[in-house]
């Protein structure tokens, strides 16, 4: 929890970029990829949106570590 006290100002920047893509990933996408109506959902690894936060939450971390 040290090393989160002392970030550089460049990585919180970059973190909450980060963070606003994954907000658009969560709440603002799904509004624009939702199945019709009698499909079934694709499985979790088969969703963009899963890898795509996986990603985010990734470099979040990574910044957050060593940024």
């Amino acid at each position: 929890m040290g090393a989160l006290m002392h970030l550089d100002p460049g990585a919180l920047v970059v973190i909450l970029l980060y963070l606003m893509a994954l907000v658009v990933i969560l709440w603002v996408s799904p509004r624009y990829s939702e199945t019709p109506t009698g499909e079934a959902a694709p499985p979790f690894w088969r969703n963009v949106r899963f890898w795509a936060s996986f990603v985010a939450v990734a470099q979040i971390l990574v910044y957050a570590i060593f940024g």
